[in-house]
């Protein structure tokens, strides 16, 4: 049985959204709770949520994001996505990064996953490269080339037959700066 439906799409509107509750369809982990708050000058954890073990398998692409806020703009800051075993910074094995200029008030960060195997690999973008996104690059990133990305990708080993925690942290370089993760979403 095939996990994917196929459509005869009449001409006109289209509304998919009595489809987005199929759990063949689409799996989403989500929240618009507000994590905690941090003015930590290291790297803290922010926000975490279990994927239960078996929600997402091999062949999949999963695409993760998040939303954070910044009070002030004193300095610098950088959030993180990792992935572990428990709710936990501890232990955690780091999947994104991106360090945001002083005048950043609104932190959005995104990665894609690429399941190739559901207890041993998952492809992403490079773990430690600076970046809000890894669809898209401007400015002296892209090097006059849009849209290819100047980064290498990287194999993380993730066992999504097991649960799975995914985390964000971040961390200010001015005390004064507050940061607040306000939204979270993973889906395939």
């Amino acid at each position: 049985m095939s996990r994917y439906n196929t459509y005869t799409l009449p001409i006109g509107p289209i509304d998919f959204i009595s489809d987005a509750g199929d759990p063949e369809i689409r799996k989403v982990v989500s929240s618009t709770v507000a994590g905690s708050t941090s003015s930590s000058l290291t790297n803290v954890l922010l926000y975490s949520t279990l994927v239960p073990a078996g929600t997402y398998v091999a062949n999949e692409v999963l695409d993760i994001r998040t939303l954070a806020t910044k009070t002030n703009t004193n300095n610098t800051c950088t959030l993180r996505f990792y992935y572990g075993t428990t709710a936990s910074l501890t232990g955690a094995t780091q999947l994104a990064q991106c360090l945001y200029t002083s005048t950043s008030l609104s932190l959005p960060l995104h990665r894609r996953l690429g399941i190739r195997s559901a207890t041993n690999s998952t492809i992403l973008f490079d773990t430690t490269r600076n970046a809000t996104t890894d669809m898209y690059f401007s400015g002296s990133e892209t090097i006059g080339r849009e849209c290819e990305s100047p980064g290498g990708v990287d194999l993380v080993a993730i066992d999504w037959t097991q649960d799975v925690w995914v985390l964000v942290s971040g961390d200010v370089d001015n005390a004064s700066d507050i940061l607040q993760v306000r939204y979270f979403k993973i889906n395939n």
